[in-house]
């Protein structure tokens, strides 16, 4: 049956002078009156019918092998749902769900999505579109996951390299250093490389009249990365720059101030190192993939994703002093 201008709601002026909308098609009235005349004509199965609802209706369509967003882009289906009380949500709700243990899976799975969106609809949009795009790209949960996954070391990264900067300072302070934070470069390597902020700040030592800048790295692993920015900071200021390397046991969460003051080692030559290799970072840092250098004096110039770094390997820094003998090592290239 088509009735596509019965399903059109008009509007009539009334006795009571007001106006009142209705649908022109008298075959609505019996389905519209439902909770009265309990009008039960969606089959169910068996010889059994049930009234039109969000689930018998659900049931219809599935047992027909039809499917409702095919209902969305039909003027005709949607002005009929409307008319009868169903909405697409609740039919979409129904269809997908079977049974009450499913209905809810699928309500907590919905409330913890409209949860994360904190009322913001374009979220809704983009969880809308990712789950388009899941229909033609099933490796996005994967990339999805190994973004949560960088994204969560980032920030586990950030704040356990903020713990060990502090036990730095508090070390350096300890052994009579005034210390202070300054523009130059702070990037913690832990377990991965973290995300470059704007501004790179590091910190700054002095004693005695002398001023040294101090790159803070913790590290679970074997190397760390220099930026950039640390790096041509460290060959321009060759005389007065120190790197502070700083091992961190892998279970580690909260390092301890002697912990950190028996670990942390201090190589001063470190823009000596550097310095060729800072060169290059003009050529290289615009390119894509991933390109690494012949190593150089245990310091080695990757470029990945257009990103220029410089790897120290662990043989440049285990070799350095430890803070008991810095100020020996500071006179000495004083």
């Amino acid at each position: 049956m088509h009735d596509s201008e019965g399903l059109k709601i008009n509007e009539a002026p009334c006795d009571c002078e007001k106006n009142h909308h209705y649908y022109p098609a008298a075959w609505l009235v019996p389905l519209l009156l439902v909770p009265l005349l309990r009008n039960r004509w969606v089959p169910i199965g068996s010889g059994r019918r049930e009234q039109a609802t969000a689930r018998s209706l659900a049931g219809l369509l599935r047992d027909s092998g039809s499917n409702p967003n095919s209902l969305s882009d039909n003027p005709d289906a949607a002005n009929l749902l409307e008319a009868i009380g169903v909405t697409h949500f609740d039919l979409l709700r129904e269809f997908s769900a079977t049974d009450d243990k499913q209905r809810r899976a699928q309500d907590k799975i919905l409330a913890g999505i409209l949860a994360a969106t904190d009322g913001n609809l374009s979220h809704l949009n983009h969880a809308h579109e990712y789950i388009e795009d899941l229909k033609s790209d099933d490796a996005l949960p994967k990339i999805l996951e190994d973004r949560r996954k960088q994204r969560q070391t980032v920030h586990k990264n950030q704040r356990l390299g903020g713990q060990v900067e502090n036990l730095v300072r508090q070390s350096l302070e300890d052994e009579g250093f005034t210390v202070k934070r300054v523009p130059i470069g702070r990037d913690f390597e832990i377990e991965s490389d973290l995300v470059e902020k704007d501004e790179e700040v590091g910190i700054e030592a002095s004693r005695n009249d002398q001023e040294w800048l101090v790159e803070v790295k913790a590290t679970r692993g074997q190397d760390v990365r220099m930026t950039a920015t640390q790096a041509k900071t460290a060959a321009s200021q060759k005389d007065r720059f120190l790197l502070c390397i700083v091992p961190v046991e892998r279970e580690s969460i909260a390092p301890e101030l002697d912990e950190v003051r028996a670990a942390m080692r201090f190589v001063a030559s470190i823009g000596s190192r550097v310095d060729k290799l800072c060169e290059d970072f003009t050529a290289l840092e615009g390119l894509r993939g991933y390109i690494t250098a012949d190593e150089s004096d245990g310091v080695q110039l990757e470029v990945i994703s257009g990103a220029a770094r410089v790897r120290v390997a662990s043989s440049v820094w285990r070799t350095g002093v430890c803070l008991k003998d810095l100020p020996q090592l500071l006179s000495e290239n004083g």
